[in-house]
């Protein structure tokens, strides 16, 4: 986004983006973002991209279940259609699959701005200013501005600060499943289009809407050791052993729940979780660099509404503001 508001802006700064990835392709990408007025959709139409987001954007995504265990409404909003007006509780929030964000600002771009197959290895100084120094060999010099957005165990940040990122002791599986509406209609309604957050047990079960073969990402997250592939006993990749395994972990949460893990296909794929510390920064340097992280394999909002939920003291705080019953 960056790259493209720079390309736009009139001014001439010339961007270059080294994309670790050998291809637009190259993987799924993960889930789904939603996008807010005062950020993500502003910076879609300063870069004039507007239009194109609406090829993508699925304003029904809007529709969110938070619940428990036992499918308790604890919080619900419902999606809706292009055009028509945005909740007021809540303010417009349509979502895009990341493999479209991602392919729609990849070619916003000129041709030769985005060099594929380029993994940061480190940043060093050099008498021009800072080296960029990547896997395949290469090292490239002369920037004046360095963003990063490489990721939990970020080379950027490496190079800013000793500090690493530990282990929240939160893992789990990501799973899919393909042509929701057909394999899985019931599951399928549940997620009405949207997004399903279930907390219960110190556990969260998440379904998020997809807009590629009409599937839906499955993901749990809970407390596990950080070697805990390792020392289970079993391939963790292997999704028939990730659904036994997901049955004793679930033994009394709601049969329609427990559908959208068996409904699931195809690649499973377990992650740990990584914070830095609250409040972490880094002292300022005579050179110019900025980190921007980046949300894979990292605490996201929805991990950290969950970390609440298990810790009975927040909880009990933050309960009647954030969770408010709908027996509607």
């Amino acid at each position: 986004m960056l790259a493209r508001l720079l390309h736009t802006s009139g001014a001439e700064i010339h961007a270059t983006v080294f994309e670790a990835e050998a291809s637009i392709d190259y993987r799924s990408q993960g889930g789904t973002l939603d996008l807010r007025t005062a950020t993500g959709l502003a910076a879609i139409k300063q870069a004039g991209l507007w239009d194109e987001f609406q090829r993508f954007a699925r304003y029904d995504g809007e529709s969110l279940l938070v619940t428990d265990k036992n499918l308790t409404t604890w919080l619900r909003r419902r999606g809706r259609r292009y055009g028509e007006l945005e909740s007021q509780k809540y303010g417009e929030a349509p979502e895009i699959d990341r493999a479209d964000l991602r392919k729609m600002l990849m070619e916003s771009l000129s041709e030769g701005t985005v060099k594929w197959g380029y993994k940061l290895s480190s940043i060093e100084e050099a008498p021009s200013g800072l080296a960029l120094r990547f896997a395949n060999g290469e090292v490239h010099t002369g920037y004046d501005l360095i963003v990063g957005c490489d990721g939990a165990f970020s080379k950027t940040r490496a190079w800013l600060s000793s500090e690493r990122p530990h282990y929240s002791g939160l893992g789990g599986w990501n799973l899919n499943i393909p042509f929701a509406s057909e394999t899985a209609p019931q599951v399928s309604k549940l997620v009405a289009g949207g997004s399903v957050f279930a907390y219960s047990d110190h556990k969260a079960l998440s379904l998020q809407q997809l807009s590629r073969n009409d599937s839906i990402s499955v993901s749990y997250y809970a407390h596990f050791p950080e070697d805990y592939t390792r020392t289970c006993g079993f391939d963790t990749t292997n999704i028939d052993l990730a659904k036994a395994a997901l049955r004793t972990e679930l033994p009394d949460w709601k049969e329609e729940l427990l559908e959208a893990v068996e409904s699931a296909r195809g690649e499973c794929t377990w992650r740990n979780l990584y914070e830095l510390p609250v409040g972490f920064q880094w002292d300022h340097s005579k050179h110019h660099s900025f980190y921007f992280g980046g949300m894979f394999g990292s605490l996201t909002y929805h991990h950290h509404l969950f970390r609440t939920w298990c810790n009975p003291s927040r909880r009990r705080s933050t309960r009647n503001d954030t969770f408010r019953r709908n027996r509607g």
